[in-house]
C-alpha cells in the first residue's frame, strides 16, 4: 500500500500490515494534500496544498515531475482512465472549484 505522512511530510510504501516501510519520496514536499495510484501504469500521483502542485513519479519515487502548477490550493484530486477503441487510453484534467481532477 502507499500512503503520504504529513509529519514529516512523505510518501512510502508498506505491506498491508503495515511493516517494511520504505520511503519513496521526501524531499521537497511540503503538505500532500491527496494521492492517487495509477495501477496500469505504476505511477503514483499527488497534489501538494502548499506549494500548488500537481505531481507524479514511478513507484519507486523516480522520474519524479510537476505536471502542473496550479492557481490555488487543490481540495482534492482523482485519476482516472478511459479505454478507447485499439488499446489507447485517455486522460484529462478538468478544473471544478479549485479541485483537479486527473
Amino acid at each position: 500500500m502507499f500512503f503520504a505522512d504529513n509529519w514529516p511530510t512523505r510518501i512510502e510504501r508498506a505491506s498491508l500490515n503495515g511493516q517494511d516501510r520504505v520511503g519513496i519520496v521526501y524531499r521537497g514536499l511540503l503538505t500532500v494534500k491527496s494521492l492517487s495510484v495509477d495501477t496500469l501504469k505504476d505511477k503514483l500521483y499527488w497534489a501538494d496544498e502548499i506549494r500548488q502542485t500537481l505531481e507524479v513519479s514511478d513507484y519507486d519515487g523516480s522520474n519524479r515531475r510537476v505536471i502542473r502548477r496550479l492557481d490555488d490550493k487543490p481540495t482534492d484530486f482523482y485519476y482516472y482512465q478511459v479505454s478507447i477503441p485499439f488499446e489507447q487510453c485517455l486522460s484529462s484534467v478538468l478544473y471544478k472549484n479549485a479541485s483537479v481532477y486527473l
